[in-house]
């Protein structure tokens, strides 16, 4: 096989992996559309209480598996007769420069709904937001986290941050 043929039969084999994982990563965000928007349509969440905290100081991570976030645990008891929802909304100053920072929120270590939601991407300190509806939290006492990774395992940052915790009381 001729050095040419062999760097062309390279590039086309590169081009192909790129293609798949693009493909791979667009069913995914489309599966992820999916259940929101089904989630959405059939629940209807209504809360009455609220407990909420703030964290100054930096956290960062390298980590591509998902770690907690300093000071953003919330414990609360949910109230009620039968299972509801529970509001986790989430606040940063954060940074990612060159990387992808993405979110998750558990509710006794179960991942919410949307939760690996890509949360910033790029360089500057930039004011960020996120909510994630909970459903089928049953009454009793549960504690919610949020939790971060960095996509590609360089550094990601969050500075000044909030976390409000929305249940039946």
């Amino acid at each position: 096989m001729s050095t040419q043929f062999q760097r062309i039969a390279l590039k086309g084999l590169a081009a192909g992996a790129v293609m798949c994982l693009a493909l791979g990563a667009a069913q995914a965000q489309d599966d992820r559309r999916a259940s929101t928007r089904a989630l959405a349509a059939k629940d209807v969440c209504t809360v009455n209480t609220a407990k909420a905290k703030a964290a100054t100081g930096e956290v960062s991570t390298t980590s591509i598996e998902f770690v907690n976030v300093n000071n953003m645990k919330i414990p609360f008891t949910q109230r009620g007769s039968g299972e509801g929802c529970v509001i986790v909304s989430f606040s940063a100053e954060a940074e990612a420069v060159d990387e992808t920072l993405y979110l998750q929120v558990l509710i006794d270590g179960e991942p919410c709904p949307l939760s690996g939601t890509y949360f910033t991407r790029g360089p500057g300190l930039a004011d960020r937001a996120m909510n994630f509806l909970c459903p089928g939290i049953s009454p009793g006492k549960h504690t919610a986290q949020v939790q971060f990774l960095s996509g590609g395992g360089d550094e990601v940052l969050l500075v000044y941050r909030t976390m409000i915790v929305w249940f039946r009381n």
